[in-house]
């Protein structure tokens, strides 16, 4: 739902299937929302560069160019390699690292108002709301905007939001998430009970 992952032509996802390199590479341009580069001149660096296939010539460039995931020692990329255990952990490493960190001001995780009475605050990069009782107002969020599991069934208030990423709920009760003059252009329910 989220765009991260798209499938194969045949309308399947394969949850079991092994994944390659070049599917990870696609994944994370999604998750991370890195732009395609106009031309795919890093892979001239990669001996295997002609074998890469063609559909996923763009996302490849998109994560080497971003330091996310890198060659092997003799030069090539492998595509269509399956990603080990231990690589996974380096990309993994590596898109963590690259991303801002939050600060006080984008993780709020105790109950109370955030946000001016009158005016509007940008708040730059991602908001993270782990608890209930959290009322946002008057806020530009530059990122995405996170309604964690950490609500439960609790209450979060959004007064006059406006989220330029997604919305991601995954907390709140069946009534408890109030919206009033938001813009939101993107959101997704991911909320399960247990």
């Amino acid at each position: 739902t989220a765009g991260y992952i798209s499938g194969y032509p045949d309308g399947t996802v394969r949850p079991d299937a092994p994944i390659n390199r070049q599917e990870v590479a696609a994944m994370l341009t999604a998750i991370a929302k890195l732009e395609i580069p106009p031309d795919y001149s890093v892979l001239n660096g990669f001996r295997d560069a002609g074998e890469i296939p063609d559909w996923s010539k763009g996302v490849i460039s998109s994560v080497v160019s971003n330091n996310l995931m890198n060659g092997y020692p003799d030069q090539t990329f492998q595509a269509s390699k399956d990603i080990s255990r231990a690589e996974a952990i380096v990309t993994l490493s590596n898109a963590i690292s690259t991303q801002a960190p939050l600060t006080a001001e984008n993780l709020y995780n105790k109950a109370g108002t955030f946000g001016p009475i009158t005016g509007m605050e940008n708040v730059n990069g991602n908001v993270i709301v782990s608890i209930s009782g959290v009322t946002l107002q008057n806020l530009i969020i530059t990122g995405d905007l996170i309604l964690a599991k950490g609500i439960g069934d609790g209450e979060v208030t959004l007064q006059n939001i406006t989220v330029k990423g997604d919305t991601l709920i995954m907390g709140g009760g069946s009534n408890s998430v109030s919206l009033a003059n938001c813009t939101l252009p993107s959101i997704t329910v991911a909320r399960t009970k247990c």
